[in-house]
């Protein structure tokens, strides 16, 4: 029964630790949302963005 109550808690640990090191990246700055670069006018989304695809034309 040990190994299991050890297995549990270790396992809340972990998530537990992830959550607080995402949390003071997201704080920090490590990470950072996309900005949008669009131009006006400029209706590619971000994955034409990325191949130089799509139209520039927002019928």
């Amino acid at each position: 029964m040990f190994f299991f109550d050890f297995a549990f808690v270790m396992i809340l640990g972990a998530g537990a630790f992830a959550l607080i090191v995402g949390m003071i990246a997201l704080v920090t700055g490590v990470i950072r949302r996309e900005r949008s670069v669009l131009v006006d006018g400029d209706c590619r989304d971000r994955v034409l963005i990325v191949h130089g695809e799509g139209s520039r034309n927002c019928n």
